[in-house]
């Protein structure tokens, strides 16, 4: 009795080693790829929209549409507006204060907003501004899915992109 039990137990241990590790690996290498094209993507899109000076509908239509193909993503934009505001010690002297705007505004605004006409859905940014986009996947992957299978584990690890970059032109 033993020995068949010894012989199951040999058995399933090799249909693990067999089909379950090179799956898992696989989808994780189709994760590693996913990620790695969505952080292209975004470092193509941050360096346009600093290089430009502003965000257009277009830009960023084609931006969500390249990284839906890979996956579920939520979009978060944030732009830092840099101001000079007076020091209330000394009137003589300015302090630097970034003034944040999110991406509901910028978004909702100005890049969905359908009641504008095409060429008022941009979003435009000065010199010396900090721009940054961050990308949040939303839905679980095929690793995920399976690893949690495997491993009963509740707790999903979030993948991310943020980017960041100092705006470099102005478009008037």
């Amino acid at each position: 009795m033993g020995n068949v039990f010894e012989r199951v137990i040999a058995i399933l241990i090799v249909v693990v080693m067999l089909f379950v590790a090179p799956i898992l690996d696989q989808f994780k290498s189709m994760d590693t790829l996913s990620y790695n094209i969505v952080y292209d993507e975004t470092k193509e899109f941050v360096d346009k929209c600093a290089a430009q000076g502003q965000v257009t509908k277009a830009l960023y239509n084609d931006f969500v549409t390249s990284i839906s193909n890979y996956g579920s993503y939520k979009v978060r934009i944030e732009h830092q507006e840099k101001t000079w505001v007076p020091d209330p010690a000394d009137p003589a002297l300015y302090n630097e204060v970034f003034i944040s705007t999110f991406d509901d505004e910028i978004i909702d605004d100005y890049l969905q907003n359908n009641a504008l006409p095409t060429a008022e859905q941009i979003y435009n940014m000065n010199i010396n501004d900090y721009f940054v986009v961050e990308v949040i996947r939303t839905s679980n992957n095929y690793y995920e899915s399976y690893k949690r299978g495997l491993v009963d584990s509740d707790a999903s690890a979030t993948k991310y992109v943020r980017m960041g970059g100092l705006v470099k032109n102005e478009h008037n």
